[in-house]
């Protein structure tokens, strides 16, 4: 029986725009599905949620001191949101991706654009033909907004809202549709057999079990609070840190809300519960941790959307760190939603190799605590260790960096790509503990030291990443290790120019050495990518505005 979620809201201001879709869906079948696929699916999407605006929520929140609560999901990593033709995306091309699994132009809602224009089969529409309950909630903007569009309709443009809400009524049928009231929708839904009410009294007093279909359709005065919704979120026209703290965190209770709803009801092993963005919207920088309750400082860099990837979260069947950790893209939520697979892609692979096919561009290093001048530059092998010399807990950490492998010249990787693996493959010497492989944020050179780095290498966020994009080892079982490092290609593409390569720092005091460039076998880089450009034809869906200044996104 499907189960719509209560979810606490406080509104900000009068020019506050929230808007709101969910989609809420339980398996009205008595038999349960395969343990590997979820009976429920929640899907929270804050729109133009950028990681900086967790950021800036979390400081505000309690200082950063501790994680918001969707950040405790069981998995996590990044996604990127391009539309179909690599630009920067709009709600109803990124809606469209994550609804069908298809990247599509701006302005399109579930239709093949570029294409023939045939209506791409969304999530919604998958569940609901297994049997499941499905709705849309939205608030302060009209049910036909872009975002709850691209799940429940099919439209050359954005803008068609006609169109959506005959689509919504005569075609997926939404259960549950609540939200600011659209002319169309509100004059035809009780003669779709929908139970309408336009009243908060009215949705006060509805009787959940009675009917199938509902429709809420409010004007400003009479919509209820979204502590009766599923979802919440603001959508805001302009970018004030204030509104979008307010609306992470009314997002950061949504999630918690529906978490304990499946606790309490006995389901939460088999519901799935998914938070992620649209998109990345004012280029927001959080510069300065001011402390819990006080805003941090911080920067904007534009006032549209950005390709900044946004962060994902996921808990539940059907999310494991092979579908969710690392960097993935915004088609990959809708294999997630329906627990399928993509089908394979043929890929194009460019192997990068010091002296393969004339390639000159690998650069790498390792520094020694022991030794904290001595330039390594070239040396054979690469030393990662905690404990070098034995008994001494100081430490050995490697560079190493693929210069010149991205751009239009032959034998490098094209911008317009889409990178589907790419491996990092060394030869070693001693096998040793794991290593993990930061990602590099500043300059350096294979003639650094110890010292020339003010002491090694910090994973801080300033010098190194915090989290590794990979780890690796110990297999003592084989001499050539494969490591995954698709994440740190992926987002180097975005912009080349932070491709600073990696620092490998130990995770314990039995040390793993490798060849180096110089080396018998040097480090090889292998990039597997699409051979055309990067357009890669719920039970409760949330997306939140966060920041809107001019018009609809």
């Amino acid at each position: 029986m499907g189960r719509l979620l209560k979810i606490r809201h406080r509104r900000i201001g009068t020019i506050a725009r929230t808007t709101i879709c969910a989609l809420c869906a339980a398996c009205l079948f008595a038999a349960a599905p395969a343990a590997a696929e979820p009976v429920n699916v929640i899907l929270f999407v804050g729109d133009g949620m950028g990681p900086e605006a967790v950021n800036a929520a979390r400081m505000f929140h309690n200082g950063d001191t501790a994680p918001l609560f969707f950040e405790t999901l069981t998995y996590s990593g990044s996604m990127t949101h391009n539309n179909a033709g690599g630009g920067t995306t709009d709600s109803a091309a990124s809606s469209t991706a994550m609804a069908t699994g298809v990247k599509v132009n701006n302005r399109v809602i579930s239709v093949r654009r570029p294409g023939d224009g045939s209506e791409l089969q969304t999530v919604l529409e998958i569940l609901s033909a297994d049997g499941k309950r499905t709705g849309l909630v939205t608030s302060d903007v009209d049910i036909t907004d872009a975002t709850p569009a691209g799940f429940g309709a099919h439209a050359d443009k954005r803008s068609y809202d006609p169109e959506i809400a005959d689509d919504y009524l005569t075609q997926t049928r939404p259960n549950v549709l609540f939200g600011r009231s659209q002319d169309d929708l509100l004059l035809n839904a009780a003669g779709a057999g929908y139970e309408v009410v336009t009243t908060g009294a009215g949705f006060a007093a509805l009787d959940t079990g009675a009917q199938t279909h509902y429709a809420g359709l409010f004007d400003s005065i009479e919509q209820p609070s979204l502590a009766d919704m599923t979802a919440t979120a603001l959508d805001i026209l302009d970018n004030d840190l204030a509104r979008v703290m307010d609306s992470v965190l009314e997002l950061n209770d949504a999630v918690a809300t529906a978490h304990s709803w499946a606790s309490t009801a006995g389901v939460l092993g088999d519901t799935l519960i998914i938070v992620t963005a649209d998109h990345e919207t004012g280029g927001l920088d959080v510069t300065a941790n001011n402390g819990a309750g006080v805003p941090p400082d911080h920067t904007w860099s534009t006032t549209g959307h950005t390709k900044t990837p946004v962060a994902v979260y996921a808990t539940g069947p059907a999310a494991d760190a092979s579908r969710v950790s690392g960097v993935i893209d915004n088609t990959d939520i809708h294999y997630i939603l329906t627990s399928t697979q993509r089908a394979p892609v043929e890929g194009i692979t460019k192997n990068f190799q010091q002296g393969l096919s004339g390639y000159a561009g690998t650069v790498d290093t390792f520094v020694q605590q022991s030794d904290p001048t001595v330039d390594n530059s070239i040396a054979e092998e690469l030393n990662v260790d905690d404990d070098d010399p034995g008994g001494t807990d100081q430490h050995a950490q490697v560079l190493l960096r693929f210069d010149d492998i991205f751009g239009p010249e032959p034998g490098r990787v094209p911008l317009d790509k889409d990178i589907l693996e790419a491996l990092l493959i060394v030869d070693i010497d001693n096998s040793g503990d794991s290593m993990e492989l930061h990602r590099m944020l500043e300059i350096w050179s294979d003639s650094d030291t110890w010292d020339s780095l003010a002491g090694g290498v910090s994973a801080d966020g300033a010098q190194a990443a915090v989290s590794p994009d990979a780890t690796s080892g110990p297999n003592s079982s084989s001499s050539v290790w494969a490591i995954d490092v698709t994440a740190s290609l992926q987002a180097w593409q975005l912009d080349p120019s932070t491709n600073h390569g990696w620092a490998f720092l130990p995770t314990d005091d039995n040390g793993v050495d490798f060849f180096s460039a110089e080396g018998l076998t040097p480090p090889k880089l292998a990039v597997r990518y699409t051979p055309e450009p990067a357009s890669i034809a719920i039970l409760a869906l949330g997306a939140a505005g966060l920041l809107r200044r001019f018009g609809r996104k």
